[in-house]
């Protein structure tokens, strides 16, 4: 039977009475002790043989427990050693400053030796069982200098300091970031300040979607870069497929076949609970551009990271909750809604007999409010399924001619109500393209709503349907009173309305535009407005061709 060696251990104190009781009893227990009698020594004692564990006191001169703990743990040699951390000391914050100084007990020396034997005990079995014990008799050969000792000190503040300072910017760029999206414009706007890259890619995961975004340098091929990054993905998180991904890319060239070779790649997968929702990866030309100081950052950002993920995905889970609920309520109220149109168009049809003027206007007036009802019900039910991601996309073979035709049938009563010019077209060469045709056909009536409240009465309206390039463009343009850069600025955000000039007495939920850029990105499009006051607007939507 195999008889296991008495675990080595280094006991500190400045006390002699303390540190040789301690001693004493931890002998008596059948430990075998070498101590120290301050921070310094404890250094020159710790690297003459590495002990299993560490008993240190706090309150110390030349260095404090605090501070010696703090030098074990950012040791690779050492960091492993559980430190048990003794004093006078009782208050909250002196536990605090032992936890963020790495120790794994602390205990108050009131306590009875039987709990320090103990506690002792305990982080030598959980150590065996990480797997981490330092074993009793190794050495490090090293003679540690008061000068010494202090100097690594100050080393260590010094990546301490540094780690808070990276930290708090993140956390500052994070805070606002409630969804991937910005998420990653941020990260990415803080990396180009720190070490150079000419293509990132950060990939966000919930349990319904998973989105990439990627930054580019401006000549780096957008085709390029998605294969490659598609490849590492796949090497880190198996899984996921090109086609189930929405991406977003900023910089590059869309057309463009240059593609560098690319002879540095660092990859960060963060780690939230056993699973994967996140990883970063960042390449470069040269040869060493990730080094011991960028990938101590990525450290801080991947920590930082995990944090916002898990917050992220919590929030996923309460929005999905939330879904549930608007999609039950939603159906209750679209049931009678519906009996109330029908009932209302076969009053207005004379099937339930003839009507007089009087009462055709109240029918009107029914049929007008129920159908804006049954609107803003849809607008609900949209918003509460996109914030929870189940967005849905039944892709197929689309047309944009008869996109065009339906949002103008569809619109063409509102626009003559306010004596409106409405002109709608299509250009020649309009490639083929596959998207979900309702939901297209959603955004441009919702485009030439828009478009029909805010232009003034006799204004013009007009949509058409453009080739841009490989992209099929649709425009709605209206005679209106156009948009500052400011208001700009608030369009397609989640419940935004426009104070001001470009106001309607017709009320909406302020959703309608959201709504519009979550289906078109969806897409793989973009979605945008060109403006300026006096001078109308352009609302328009560019969506990926390609063949079914």
């Amino acid at each position: 039977m195999e008889t296991r060696q008495p675990a080595f251990l280094l006991v500190v104190d400045d006390s002699p009475f303390q540190r040789d009781f301690i001693s004493a009893s931890l002998k008596e227990s059948g430990f075998e002790v070498v101590t120290a009698d301050n921070g310094v020594e404890a250094l020159n004692r710790l690297y003459e043989r590495l002990p299993d564990a560490i008993v240190s006191d706090v309150m110390m001169p030349e260095l404090s427990g605090y501070q010696f703990c703090r030098i074990v743990k950012n040791d690779p040699r050492t960091r492993d050693i559980p430190v048990i951390l003794l004093t006078s000391l009782s208050q909250q914050q002196d536990r605090f400053w032992g936890r963020q100084a790495g120790a794994d007990r602390y205990l108050v020396k009131d306590e009875s030796m039987g709990a320090i034997v103990e506690t002792v005990e305990d982080v030598l079995r959980e150590a065996r069982e990480k797997g981490r014990a330092a074993g009793a008799g190794a050495s490090v050969p090293a003679g540690i200098t008061e000068t010494a000792a202090k100097s690594r000190l100050g080393s260590i503040l010094e990546d301490l300091l540094f780690e808070a300072v990276i930290a708090n910017r993140l956390r500052d760029l994070f805070r606002l970031s409630q969804d991937p999206a910005k998420l990653a414009v941020e990260l990415f706007g803080f990396l180009h300040e720190v070490f150079r890259f000419k293509l990132g890619a950060v990939m966000v995961r919930s349990p319904r979607t998973v989105s990439l975004h990627l930054d580019l340098a401006p000549a780096i091929g957008h085709s390029g870069a998605r294969e490659l990054v598609m490849k590492e993905l796949s090497a880190h998180v198996p899984g996921v497929e090109e086609g189930s991904v929405t991406w977003a890319i900023s910089g590059g060239v869309r057309k463009s076949k240059i593609f560098p070779v690319f002879n540095s790649r660092v990859v960060v997968p963060v780690k939230v609970a056993g699973e994967t929702p996140g990883i970063l990866m960042l390449w470069d030309e040269g040869a060493e551009a990730f080094g011991a100081e960028e990938r101590k950052t990525l450290a801080v950002v991947e920590r930082e990271l995990a944090s916002v993920l898990t917050f992220l995905s919590a929030r996923d889970e309460m929005e999905s909750v939330k879904a549930d609920f608007m999609s039950m309520i939603v159906h209750d109220l679209r049931s009678p809604l519906a009996g109330i149109l029908a009932g209302a168009d076969i009053l207005k049809g004379g099937l339930a007999g003839e009507l007089n003027p009087d009462q055709l206007q109240v029918v009107d007036i029914l049929c007008s409010s129920s159908k804006r009802l049954m609107t803003l019900v849809n607008e609900v039910l949209d918003m509460s399924r996109i914030e929870a991601g189940r967005l849905t996309l039944h892709r197929g073979p689309a047309s944009a001619v008869a996109a065009l035709r339906r949002a103008v049938d569809e619109t063409r009563f509102l626009a003559g109500e306010r004596n409106l010019v409405m002109e709608s077209g299509a250009g020649d060469g309009i490639p083929e393209f596959v998207a979900d045709q309702e939901k297209v056909e959603q955004v441009l009536i919702n485009l030439l709503t828009n478009a029909i409240k805010f232009t003034p009465v006799g204004g013009r309206v007009s949509v058409r349907a453009e080739p841009s390039g490989t992209f099929v463009r649709f425009a709605v343009t209206d005679t209106g009173p156009g948009l500052t850069e400011e208001e700009q600025g608030q369009l397609f955000q989640r419940y935004s309305k426009l104070a001001g000039s470009r106001k309607s007495e017709l009320k909406s939920t302020g959703l309608g535009l959201f709504i519009c850029k979550s289906v078109v990105e969806a897409h793989g499009g973009t979605i945008g407005v060109e403006s300026a006051p006096g001078k109308g607007s352009t609302f328009f939507f560019t969506l990926p061709g390609g063949k079914p």
